[in-house]
């Protein structure tokens, strides 16, 4: 598991902008909700989706096609949702290049944190954008902590990756 701080002056709470809503730094965009956001200079497109409007096969399949846990499971997360609902609010995200479909993830969002229930499901074939995907996701959430990773994610170690996004800082590696 990786904890980083993204768009965060070294200990402070989450920066805020006059409207209240996170402020993004360092060269990525923000829109409001289920707006796509673009990170400057990539080609990776992330979409906020709400996990009631996936198709619940759709989601599981593809998955299971990219190699993700049982933390990923469409009723898993609609658990995870009901359990957890008080403190944190469930996002899902859909990742596009070029058009077609190539990615997917879910983050649980509290306001002192952000973590994401699994890893991000990228097509076989597409893991070379996953610093791509993750900047898109940093950049629709704007600032604040996040973990990502669990004790049997089996993908290989990100905190190198991360650290090359701009605007994050790696705090922990577990």
């Amino acid at each position: 598991a990786v904890r980083i701080a993204f768009g965060m002056h070294p200990g402070t709470d989450m920066q805020n902008g006059a409207d209240g809503l996170p402020d993004v730094a360092h060269g990525v965009g923000r829109t409001g909700v289920n707006q796509v956001v673009t990170p400057a200079g990539s080609h990776v497109v992330a979409t906020t989706l709400r996990l009631r409007d996936c198709d619940p096969e759709a989601w599981d399949s593809f998955a299971q096609d990219c190699g993700a846990s049982y933390r990923s499971a469409y009723p898993w997360l609609r658990a995870w949702a009901l359990k957890w609902g008080v403190k944190y609010s469930l996002k899902v995200f859909e990742f596009r290049a070029a058009g077609q479909k190539m990615g997917q993830c879910a983050v649980g969002i509290a306001k002192s944190e952000r973590i994401f229930l699994d890893r991000l499901q990228l097509t076989p074939g597409y893991e070379h954008l996953w610093s791509q995907a993750m900047a898109a996701v940093l950049a629709q959430l704007g600032p604040g902590r996040y973990r990502y990773g669990w004790h049997l994610n089996l993908e290989p170690a990100r905190e190198q990756e991360l650290a090359r996004i701009p605007g994050v800082v790696v705090e922990a590696v577990q």
